[in-house]
């Protein structure tokens, strides 16, 4: 009985002693946060639609090449012809160049920009070969022969774009160190924007 008084007696002044000293906890009210806890910054309207649209642009890279490796194993049973694996091919090429776009990924899109010439000429061979062997018609492969050169089109555009980027990259860099002029970092600027608006109206 003695040790369960003299331990009441500790808890009681040991309460008071906490209070008065000021070291109670603080409360958290109504589902608020402590006072002094970092709290994160809402993002821009323009930075969450972007990153919305990289999902979106994942999802369809994601869905081409499931269509890809269904085309190829269609084409392996003998179901549908070399053209179906091609056009399923490009299709996700042009996909991933999107994506790469939205990530800025200069080195990716030239990549996938050769792979669709590659395929578009395989596309233009094999309908030469089907024209040839009475499977097709003249228009077919002329229309294979236009988009090959689209795409070989585009290609070079995209080159283009790639260099010009480089240069108002450069030319930014230089005038910063005051060796050349705002105007010659303008005229990069505008130079590279003629170039990304060619390749708008080729595509």
């Amino acid at each position: 009985m003695k040790s369960v008084q003299r331990w009441s007696v500790g808890i009681c002044l040991l309460v008071p002693a906490l209070v008065s000293s000021g070291q109670t906890q603080p409360k958290i009210q109504n589902g608020a946060p402590l006072s002094g806890a970092k709290q994160e910054t809402p993002k821009p309207v323009a930075v969450v639609q972007a990153e919305a649209l990289v999902i979106q642009t994942e999802a369809i890279v994601a869905q081409a090449e499931q269509e890809l490796a269904l085309a190829n194993e269609r084409y392996k049973a003998g179901l549908v012809t070399h053209d179906s694996v091609l056009e399923a091919s490009i299709k996700l090429a042009k996909a991933r160049i999107r994506l790469a776009e939205l990530k800025k990924q200069p080195e990716v899109i030239l990549q996938q920009a050769k792979t669709i010439v590659a395929d578009q000429e395989q596309r233009a061979a094999l309908m030469e070969q089907l024209y040839k062997a009475g499977m097709t018609t003249a228009t077919e492969v002329n229309d294979a022969r236009i988009k090959l050169s689209e795409a070989r089109i585009q290609l070079e555009l995209r080159n283009v774009i790639d260099l010009r980027e480089k240069n108002l990259a450069y030319t930014t860099e230089l005038f910063k160190q005051g060796r050349t002029t705002q105007q010659d970092v303008l005229a990069a600027n505008m130079a590279l924007l003629d170039a990304r608006s060619r390749l708008t109206k080729a595509e």
